[in-house]
């Protein structure tokens, strides 16, 4: 049995011996072929070629002769780092490892074979020739095809700006479908909004029976009061938008400038804040609408604007809408 595995061992590193000897030899064959075709000194012209290209296609461009240089100099700038970057010591060991995948030792040997010859060496001398010339042909035809591609992009222009109009069509029936659905939504709000009466007056401030406060110098309608508890301020953006006294839908979190203008330092309300008696807050602090990665409040303790984390959950909700 002993004697069975010790054999097997044997074999199989024979095996492996043979495997890795035949992929060592397919790689040199592969080098050898490659530094044949002269591999490693077509990398060069090929990016010679590029930049010529791209001069040209500046020129074709009607680039303005004075800028010229500098787009000469950025050229160069792109073709030196490919150059830096794409060098044959940088390629070759890729390149031989697709050589090893697509082509059988055989395969190989009769490429290297056959390059080595006089007729293989004289294609590798002279193909630089031909993919020069080949170059050119392309150049040649280049400006026929400019012309073709000018139409078709003009043609791609047209069926955009077409769709893009068709589009605009689309959005102004459904702009004026909202703006009809707006308007029964405000003749909705005229029927179930409750007439108020004034109750009292504070300079520009009005404040009505159905517990709204109009400035009049803003038009803006205020809550005669806040939520009244300590409230986060996303819980405090819902309250705003889903307030309803007074019948209207259109409650809304005040900004920071809205609120600014509540504050007025000759008056005191019983717990101290700077703002008309008319309008009763029980914090410091109503949230505002502006957020960035902090939210936004107005102190009315001294006129502050403040910024604080959102989960922070010890002010108050103010509605506001517009008067009009």
């Amino acid at each position: 049995m002993k004697t069975f595995v010790v054999s097997v061992i044997i074999v199989l590193s024979i095996l492996s011996s043979v495997s890795y000897a035949d992929e060592v030899s397919k790689k040199v064959i592969a080098e050898d072929l490659l530094i044949t075709m002269k591999s490693d000194q077509m990398i060069k012209p090929f990016f010679n070629q590029i930049r010529s290209m791209m001069e040209q296609q500046f020129v074709q461009m009607g680039a303005p002769e004075a800028m010229r240089p500098i787009l000469k100099k950025y050229t160069d700038k792109i073709i030196n780092l490919m150059e830096e970057t794409l060098n044959w010591q940088a390629l070759k060991e890729d390149i031989v490892s697709v050589y090893i995948q697509t082509f059988t030792e055989d395969e190989l040997k009769g490429m290297l074979a056959f390059y080595k010859s006089p007729v293989g060496k004289s294609v590798i001398d002279k193909m630089p020739i031909a993919v020069q010339y080949s170059v050119g042909i392309v150049q040649k035809h280049m400006p026929q095809i400019q012309v073709k591609l000018k139409e078709i992009v003009q043609e791609m222009k047209c069926e955009i700006e077409k769709m893009k109009s068709q589009q605009r069509g689309s959005l102004g029936e459904e702009k004026q479908k909202m703006a009809e659905g707006k308007e029964q939504l405000a003749m909705g709000k005229s029927q179930s909004v409750s007439k108020a009466n004034e109750i009292k007056r504070d300079g520009h401030f009005i404040v009505y029976d159905n517990g709204t406060v109009l400035d009049t110098r803003t038009n803006l309608m205020w809550a005669a009061k806040d939520n009244g508890s300590n409230i986060n301020r996303q819980n405090a953006k819902s309250y705003c938008d889903n307030y309803r006294l007074g019948g209207y839908t259109d409650w809304r979190m005040p900004t920071l400038n809205e609120l600014a203008g509540l504050y007025d330092e000759s008056k005191d309300n019983q717990d101290g804040y700077h703002i008309t008696s008319l309008i009763e807050i029980t914090s410091c602090c109503p949230w505002a609408s502006e957020t960035f990665s902090r939210v936004a409040n107005f102190v009315f303790l001294n006129g502050n604007r403040d910024w604080i984390d959102p989960s922070f959950d010890r002010f108050r909700a103010l509605p506001v809408r517009s008067g009009k």
